[in-house]
C-alpha cells in the first residue's frame, strides 16, 4: 500500500460513477412492470366486458317506462326504510324507558340497602347491656352429728372413771 502526500502535484480525484442515472431506470422499469401487472389484472378480470364510459360510447337512452318503474321501486324502498326507521326508533324509546325504570328500581333498592347496613353497624356499634344472672341460693349443707368416739380405756393404772349415766 502507498500513501500519496500532500504536496504531489499529480494527484487528480477520480469521478464518482453517476449513480442518479441508474435509480431513474430502476424507477421507470418498476412502474412499467407495475403498469403492465395491473393491465394483466384488469384483462383477467373483465375479459373483453369493460365497462363503456359515457363519454367513449353511446348508450341509448332508458326508456321512460323503466324510470317509473325505478321511480315506484325507489319509493317502495324508501317507505321501507321509513317503517324499519320508525319501528326500531319506537323500540329504542320503549328499551329507554324501561332501563330508566330499572335505574330507579336499583336507587332505590341501593338507599334501602344502605338503610339496612345503617341499621345493623348501629346495632354492632352498641354494646349489648350485660345481664347479670340473679345466683340461686344453695340449699344449705347439713352437717352430719358429730358423735363422740369412745374413750378407749386408760391403761391399768387409772381407775376407771364413772359414767355420767350412772349417777
Amino acid at each position: 500500500m502507498t500513501y500519496r502526500r500532500e504536496d504531489d502535484v499529480e494527484y487528480e480525484a477520480e469521478e464518482a460513477p453517476r449513480r442518479g442515472r441508474r435509480w431513474i431506470s430502476i424507477i421507470v422499469i418498476l412502474a412499467l412492470a407495475a403498469t403492465g401487472s395491473a393491465s394483466a389484472f384488469l384483462w383477467r378480470a373483465y375479459g373483453n366486458n369493460f365497462p363503456t364510459f359515457p363519454s367513449f360510447g353511446s348508450t341509448p337512452p332508458a326508456d321512460a317506462g323503466d324510470k317509473v318503474i325505478v321511480q315506484k321501486d325507489l319509493q317502495g324502498f324508501q317507505q321501507q326504510i321509513t317503517a324499519q326507521t320508525q319501528a326500531a326508533t319506537q323500540l329504542l324509546g320503549s328499551q329507554q324507558a324501561e332501563i330508566k325504570r330499572l335505574s330507579e328500581q336499583m336507587t332505590d333498592l341501593a338507599t334501602k340497602l344502605d338503610t339496612l347496613q345503617r341499621s345493623v353497624t348501629s346495632l354492632h356499634v352498641t354494646p349489648p347491656i350485660p345481664i347479670k344472672p340473679t345466683p340461686i341460693p344453695m340449699p344449705p349443707v347439713r352437717k352430719k352429728p358429730v358423735v363422740p368416739k369412745p374413750a378407749e380405756e386408760p391403761a391399768a393404772e387409772a381407775p376407771p372413771s364413772p359414767s355420767p349415766l350412772s349417777r
